[in-house]
């Protein structure tokens, strides 16, 4: 969630880059197409060794589905926005209102959601204090454009740009696309949404622990889970770990029969602040994946849904309003094996890269079914089945068999391995 203060190391575009920041508030008006103006950058990246974008994550740069109006993503990105500008902003005027120094008109939100998805591995992890050998940094896990920048892995990225800029009479959202190689099934994509918040407040005699920051932390976290959905929400509280916060918690709310993790947040690790020079100031911060309560509140059964252009699904959403989604088809799913001998160097997302990349998003999961280690070479097999669905029109066997046998094909070609 968190990032430190810029130092002479920094080379000059970076810092470039550092200066574009600018806020702006909730209600300002939105041209997405601003945003695609430094994704042509990626072109420059293209022929490093360390390139790993596939066709399908460069398509989905500039999309922002976060600005668009009507699209649930916005929905829900502007509720939370609502929720803090309005309830949440009058608890930090009470709270603050005992200083008589203070301007109420100058406690505020300021939103950034128009801040570029490339960043370096010193935003993404290096200032939020994540060790070196953390499994996130791989490449099989992160999307490099070079052996410096990439795609950020979470909008905690840019917070120790913003921190600097905060008073205690602000609060900062920072939301936009966020990028990850990863497994898949209805709710995993490569490419979600993310809102960050981060609070500051002035070191003061009654915050000699975190008991004062915890409790604002979980009171805002409440009300705005309780605004998106219901007063009656059950809620739960679990601790978890964070290299930027400490405590850090996970919320977990109960939905649907099952309870759903749905936010990690903390209190900002002091190293933070004293490396954004704010030393002397405490704070907290959380990130929400934007997708997966969007899910809850919509009934959307599959997070592919979010990024389709069928009419059937687009004009069932209206802006700035919750409807439960009404499925349109309920095409029925097929599935194919395939087995290979794995080597050493082989990782399992660079195999859903290419289903993902190969069968035209076909793919509705991927499971590994068997593994199978053979008693005299001790080579090692793994088999998996992957589930066929359209989300638009019916799949005939023809189809799912030229699918699967380019997979093959694509598969040994890729990843060097040797079909059973």
């Amino acid at each position: 969630m968190l990032l430190p203060r810029l130092g002479p190391s920094l080379g000059p575009g970076l810092r470039r880059f550092l200066h574009t920041v600018k806020p702006h508030a909730v209600d300002s008006e939105i041209n997405p197409a601003s945003l695609s103006s430094d994704l042509s950058l990626v072109d420059t990246y293209r022929s490093h060794p360390c390139f790993n974008l596939s066709s399908l994550v460069e398509s989905k740069l500039g999309k922002n589905l976060h600005l668009l109006s009507g699209h649930p993503i916005h929905t829900v990105s502007y509720l939370i926005q609502k929720y803090f500008k309005t309830a949440h902003l009058e608890r930090m005027r009470q709270a603050l209102s005992a200083d008589e120094s203070i301007n109420k008109a100058d406690i505020c939100v300021k939103c950034f959601d128009r801040l570029s998805p490339i960043v370096t591995k010193f935003q993404n992890f290096d200032n939020l204090l994540f060790p070196l050998d953390h499994i996130s940094r791989n490449p099989t896990d992160t999307y490099y454009l070079d052996d410096t920048h990439m795609l950020r892995c979470h909008t905690t990225a840019h917070q120790s740009q913003i921190i600097p800029t905060l008073s205690h009479r602000e609060l900062a959202l920072i939301v936009g696309d966020v990028y990850r190689r990863d497994t898949i099934d209805h709710c995993h994509y490569p490419v979600f949404h993310q809102l960050d918040a981060v609070r500051l407040f002035d070191q003061r005699p009654d915050m000699s622990d975190d008991g004062y920051i915890v409790q604002d932390l979980k009171e805002a976290l409440d009300g705005m889970i309780r605004y998106l959905f219901s007063d009656s929400v059950k809620i739960r509280w679990v601790d978890a770990y964070f290299p930027f916060t400490h405590p850090s918690f996970e919320m977990e709310i109960f939905v649907n029969g099952n309870w759903l993790e749905i936010l990690g947040c903390g209190v900002i690790h002091p190293l933070i602040l004293s490396q954004t020079g704010c030393k002397y100031r405490r704070g907290w911060a959380f990130g929400i994946g934007l997708e997966r309560i969007t899910m809850s509140l919509f009934n959307i059964p599959d997070i592919r849904l979010f990024w389709s252009e069928d009419p059937r699904f687009k004009s069932q959403f209206v802006p700035e309003k919750v409807t439960p989604f009404k499925p349109f088809s309920n095409q029925p799913s097929c599935f194919k094996d395939i087995s290979f001998w794995i080597h050493d160097s082989y990782q399992s997302n660079d195999l859903f890269e290419i289903i993902r990349q190969e069968t035209n998003e076909m793919a509705e999961a991927v499971t590994l079914i068997d593994t199978f280690r053979h008693p005299v070479t001790q080579r090692e097999s793994h088999c998996y089945r992957i589930h066929y669905r359209s989300m638009h029109s019916t799949l005939t066997n023809e189809q799912v068999d030229e699918l699967q046998n380019n997979l093959r094909q694509q598969i040994v070609e890729k990843l060097k391995v040797e079909l059973r």
